[in-house]
């Protein structure tokens, strides 16, 4: 595991401690682990999870403040082959075991960059307006017992028709 320089306050309450960055080289477009099938979490509340959860944050964090962009990272961007997703849109969120369960057919065009292009690379992108996803949030119950699907609008696509 890489750590940053950089320390991160983590407050708890009235107490506080510090903690060092657990900030984890990506790994770039062309290495095979980027394609290699990714594995389930079969423990959704152990200690290993947690921690693979904190250094995408960080390893997030640390992008994000170099370039000034990214919401997500997946743990195969960091070497993990298991099924695992971080992301910032709306309030953190780390998404274990996530399926893609619909979409809708409305689509739009957005430019859109990746931690695993190590250069400021945008190219325009076709995205869906509306996706439903069956995952497990970390700390909770699953995110849609019951077989409801969770669904996500990007900002552009809240202002636009469905």
């Amino acid at each position: 595991m890489c750590h940053s320089a950089r320390a991160a306050q983590i407050i708890n309450g009235a107490s506080s401690t510090i903690r060092t960055m657990a900030v984890r080289p990506t790994l770039q477009l062309g290495d095979p682990l980027l394609r290699t099938p990714c594995h389930n979490v079969s423990d959704t509340g152990g200690p290993d999870l947690h921690r693979l959860a904190e250094d995408l944050s960080d390893t997030l964090a640390d992008w994000v403040n170099r370039t000034g962009y990214g919401r997500g990272i997946a743990a195969p961007q960091i070497g993990e082959p298991v099924r695992v997703v971080y992301l910032t849109m709306g309030s953190p969120q780390t998404l274990i075991n996530p399926t893609i369960t619909a979409h809708s057919s409305a689509t739009w065009e957005v430019w859109d960059a990746c931690l695993s292009f190590s250069v400021e690379f945008f190219c325009k992108v076709r995205r869906f307006h509306h996706r439903g996803c069956r995952s497990w949030i970390a700390g909770r119950q699953p995110a849609n017992p019951a077989g409801r699907r969770r669904v996500w609008r990007t900002a552009a696509a809240r202002d636009r028709p469905p």
